[in-house]
């Protein structure tokens, strides 16, 4: 914008410049800055799947999974389904474990907290490896996000 503005006034006299900078400066700090602006919020899903060490005990592999989820609702995050696969053999070693306890979220989040959200994972001992990905499929048509009826029915079951 400020590049238009001073090309058009290269072109105008130098009295007509002044007066308009004075008149742009004007609005300006009356507008505000062009470029501030606020933009709304933007709300994606994600689905994590992570594999927990199978040494630990059941108590312990279901307390790290309360704590991932605790830790997305910290973020704000909305937490759609959890889905517990239980211990499964690896398709290869990673970390000296040959099974691995499989965990599927699936979360509503903001994209800026995502990074934070993966150094959290990375920085925690008892998941020995994990995937976020991003589902544009579900974005596009929320009403086949799994364990949504299920919960619902849930709900009104109890």
């Amino acid at each position: 914008m400020m590049q238009f503005v001073h090309l058009t006034l290269s072109r105008i006299s130098k009295y007509t410049t002044v007066v308009l900078r004075k008149a742009f400066l004007v609005l300006s700090s009356v507008i505000g800055p062009l470029s501030v602006r606020k933009e709304a919020k933007v709300v994606r899903i994600y689905e994590l799947m992570f594999v927990v060490a199978p040494t630990l005990e059941e108590n312990a592999r279901n307390d790290v999974v309360d704590k991932v989820v605790d830790r997305l609702k910290t973020q704000k995050a909305e937490v759609l389904n959890v889905d517990r696969w239980g211990i499964r053999k690896l398709a290869y070693e990673v970390k000296k474990f040959s099974e691995g306890d499989y965990t599927v979220l699936l979360f509503k989040a903001e994209p800026s907290s995502i990074s934070q959200f993966e150094d959290f994972l990375k920085l925690t001992p008892d998941i020995i490896r994990h995937q976020v990905l991003r589902r544009e499929d579900l974005e596009k048509k929320p009403e086949e996000i799994p364990g949504t009826e299920e919960s619902q029915e849930e709900v009104i079951a109890k």
